[in-house]
């Protein structure tokens, strides 16, 4: 009787401890996810940033290119000028 009386008595306290030990190894498991998704984390932000300074060089290019489209872009209108003009001077010369 004095067993049954024991197992009794320790079935609640086994049953707590088997539950501490399920929420210690489940602790465990999530601070293991913790740490990866930490770590992919910090992958996904250098990616970003390795990103960011793709984005930011083909800007820079892009605005060069732009800026070299107008400069050629001024240049035709100012030769188109000058050969309009030189097409008038050999017009009233010739005619």
């Amino acid at each position: 009787m004095s067993d049954n009386l024991a197992d009794d008595f320790m079935a609640p306290i086994r049953a707590r401890e088997q539950r501490l030990a399920d929420l210690n190894a489940e602790i465990t498991n999530k601070q293991k996810e913790l740490a990866n998704l930490k770590i992919e984390c910090e992958r996904t932000a250098h990616h970003l940033a390795e990103l960011r300074d793709d984005r930011l060089k083909a800007q820079t290019s892009l605005n060069e290119t732009r800026a070299s489209l107008t400069r050629a872009q001024n240049e035709l209108a100012s030769l188109s000028a000058d050969y309009d003009k030189l097409k008038r001077v050999l017009l009233k010369a010739v005619g």
